[in-house]
C-alpha cells in the first residue's frame, strides 16, 4: 500500500502583540508545535536575546534541551499543556506558554505540572499491579512500536497481549474488559487523562527495557488466533 504524505501548516504569521513582547523576559528560548515554526524567525525579531530552538514535540526535546545553558526560560508558541509540561520536564526552566488563537500568554504553572505527574504515577502503579496487560500498536507510519511491544510480551511476570489499531476510539478498549492495565506505544498523547493506560516509555524506564527501531510492520505479527471486535474490526489482538 502506497501512502501519502500531506504536509499541512497554518495560514498565518504569528506576531506577538506589543503588550505580549513587553511581558518576556530576554534570554529565552523560542519553541513551537510544528503548526506554528515558520513563523519563529518572525517572533525571534521580537524580542530581545531570543534564541530559536525549533520544534518540539510532548515527548522529544532534543532541540530545546541543546539551548537550555543558554537560556533562562522557553517561550511555546502554540495550544495545550501536553508540549510546555514535557519541556518543564526535561530543562527545569520556567516556561511562558503564548497561544495565538486568542492572543494570550499564561505561564506554565506547578499544579499543572503537579496534576501531570499524579497521573503519570498512578498509571504506573496500575500496570505493577495488573496481571493482564494490553499492549496498543498502532499501524500507522511514525507511530509503530511493535518490536517495544514484541519484547515486553516476552516477559513472564504478567500476561501480556498485543492490540493491533490504525486510529484509536479510546472507548473500544471497554470491549475487553479482562484487560487490566494498557501499555501504549503510539502516540503518547493517548494517555492524557487516563489512569487505566501508560505509555511505554514510562514502562521502559522502570523495567530498563532495551528500546528499538520500531521498523517491522504490524502484520507481520498477525497469526491464526487474531480475534477481532464484534462490532468491527477497529482493534484487533495480534498475539
Amino acid at each position: 500500500m502506497r501512502i501519502l504524505h500531506l504536509y499541512a501548516k497554518t495560514n498565518h504569521s504569528v506576531e506577538l502583540p506589543p503588550e505580549i513582547v513587553k511581558q518576556i523576559p530576554p534570554r529565552y528560548g523560542i519553541v513551537a508545535a510544528i503548526q506554528e515554526t515558520e513563523s519563529l524567525e518572525h517572533i525571534r525579531s521580537q524580542l530581545k536575546d531570543a534564541i530559536i530552538a525549533g520544534q518540539i514535540l510532548g515527548c522529544r526535546q532534543e532541540r530545546a534541551q541543546a539551548i537550555a545553558d543558554k537560556v533562562d526560560g522557553f517561550l511555546y508558541i502554540g495550544t495545550g499543556f501536553f508540549h510546555p509540561i514535557g519541556l518543564y520536564l526535561s530543562t527545569k526552566k520556567p516556561i511562558l506558554i503564548y497561544n495565538p488563537t486568542d492572543n494570550t500568554l499564561k505561564p506554565l504553572e506547578q499544579k499543572d505540572v503537579d496534576n501531570f505527574t499524579k497521573q503519570r504515577k498512578a498509571s504506573k502503579l496500575r500496570f505493577l499491579k495488573a496481571e493482564t496487560v494490553g499492549i496498543i500498536v498502532s499501524s500507522k507510519t511514525g507511530q509503530n512500536g511493535i518490536m517495544s511491544a514484541l519484547r515486553l510480551k516476552q516477559r513472564t511476570d504478567k500476561k501480556y497481549y498485543i492490540f493491533g489499531v490504525d486510529t484509536l476510539n479510546y472507548s473500544e478498549l471497554q470491549n475487553f474488559p479482562f484487560i487490566q492495565c494498557w501499555v501504549n506505544t503510539a502516540c503518547p498523547r493517548i494517555v492524557d487523562e487516563k489512569n487505566d493506560v501508560v505509555n511505554i516509555e514510562d514502562v521502559r524506564e522502570f523495567l530498563q527495557l532495551e528500546k528499538f527501531n520500531e521498523h517491522l510492520d504490524v502484520n507481520q505479527v498477525r497469526n491464526n488466533d487474531e480475534k477481532e471486535v464484534k462490532d468491527g474490526p477497529a482493534i484487533k489482538i495480534l498475539s
